[in-house]
């Protein structure tokens, strides 16, 4: 049980600084890829990552069909290196190697195509939860030393992230 929660405490971290990546600097977000060395040459693994993108939006259902309708291509970069029909069509190009280098080239900028569409929908929200609950809103950013962490650990703030503040 010690081991799960560290793997959920990690997770919970590395979450946590993506989302606050893109609330302060959303233009500093990147994606981390592995880098594979073979035979001198240097490889960039985006499959991956790019499977776990789709794997996290097949989660939330029908959540993302308002953006797939309005641009229905966008997810084209991360269906490319992680669905068998993806993989036939690299395997198919003409120039693999080029072919690879173009598209995930367009994998962060992608990426901060999503959140800008679904930016004004999460602005919206907190704004009508702020006008509907101003109190409740400025409670909610501040955290005690006894609930439980907003992390998402099963600890208290004040035994998870709050230990680090100390």
């Amino acid at each position: 049980m010690k081991i799960f929660n560290r793997v959920v405490s990690l997770v919970m971290r590395l979450y946590n600084s993506v989302i606050m990546i893109f609330e302060i600097a959303p233009d500093k977000f990147s994606p981390t890829f592995y880098i594979r060395e073979v035979e001198g040459q240097t490889y960039t693994i985006v499959d991956e990552w790019c499977s776990g993108f789709l794997q996290r939006i097949a989660l939330t259902g029908d959540a993302w069909q308002p953006l797939l309708d309005e641009k229905p291509g966008i997810l084209r970069p991360f269906q490319l290196f992680a669905t068998a029909e993806g993989w036939a069509e690299l395997d198919a190009a003409r120039d693999e190697a080029a072919m690879h280098a173009e598209w995930s080239s367009k994998i962060e900028p992608t990426v901060h195509a999503i959140h800008a569409y679904w930016l004004p929908f999460r602005e919206g929200a907190g704004k009508t939860m702020a006008s509907t609950h101003p109190k409740r809103s400025v409670e909610k950013s501040k955290v005690g030393r006894n609930p439980p962490c907003p992390c998402g650990g099963r600890k208290k703030y004040k035994h998870s992230c709050g230990s680090r503040l100390t």
